[in-house]
């Protein structure tokens, strides 16, 4: 059986959430800024990372991006600034 997790910001805005199975994360799960932007975004299967995982800046901006499999980084990840600039590149 899922189960929604939801957790909210002191001003009422959503912060976190996702589902749950078996009382292990699994599926897609986001949190949110105070300010109602989205800061990440992430899936997860039995409670480890599981494809492509995003981070951004408070402004919107992407800050990372890359692939987890079975809870590790793999493949190649790309790192922005505040600019939304690439300035690295990893592979793993």
């Amino acid at each position: 059986m899922l189960v929604e997790e939801k957790h909210f910001h002191d001003n009422g805005k959503f912060k976190m959430g996702g589902g749950f199975k078996n009382g292990l994360r699994d599926g897609e799960w986001k949190a949110f800024f105070k300010n109602g932007q989205l800061q990440s975004e992430g899936v997860f299967k039995e409670g480890k990372r599981f494809g492509i995982a995003k981070v951004y800046f408070s402004n919107g901006q992407l800050m990372y991006e890359g692939q987890y499999e079975n809870d590790k980084e793999i493949g190649h990840w790309k790192f922005y600034n505040e600019k939304g600039k690439l300035v690295n590149e990893k592979s793993y």
